[in-house]
């Protein structure tokens, strides 16, 4: 990847102590705190049938920022299983990361595709999606402040 924020996003997945598994079966793509298990069979190039490796690459960086956000998870899943925080500022919180990991990844594939690199069909649409998502986010959060105050 051709991408001075790709190289920094696994420079910061490193920094964590994030691994990349590959997995031999199956379609699989996660992370588990901060090891990403993933599967050439779970990249597949819908029209092609085989694994793409840019689908395969964006997968693998959006997962490794699960796991460099996987304290923020764990600490958000403490405070809602001690009762410390609500099921809606647990929602909200957990819908807060997943809009993070989206607009961040976003960010790096416009920056590869800009440098005139291939982007998957997935990638496109974080691409596209993420500046109606910007907004919606805004929406939600607002919304999500006010329901709380």
């Amino acid at each position: 990847i051709i991408s001075p924020a790709a190289r920094a996003h696994l420079k910061a997945a490193a920094q964590v102590g994030a691994k990349i598994e590959m997995q031999r079966e199956g379609k699989v793509c996660l992370a588990e705190v901060k090891v990403v298990k993933i599967s050439r069979d779970a990249c597949l190039d819908q029209a092609t049938g085989l694994t793409s490796p840019t689908y395969l690459t964006e997968s693998v960086l959006f997962e490794l920022q699960n796991a460099i956000n996987a304290e923020r998870y764990g600490r958000l899943r403490r405070e809602a299983l001690g009762g410390t925080i609500s099921v809606l500022q647990y929602g909200l919180g957990f819908a807060t990361l997943e809009f993070e990991s989206t607009a961040r990844i976003a960010a790096i594939l416009k920056e590869v595709k800009n440098a005139g690199k291939p982007v998957s069909p997935w990638g496109e649409k974080q691409i596209a999606g993420n500046a109606l998502g910007v907004q919606h986010f805004v929406n939600v959060a607002m919304l999500g402040s006010w329901v709380l105050s």
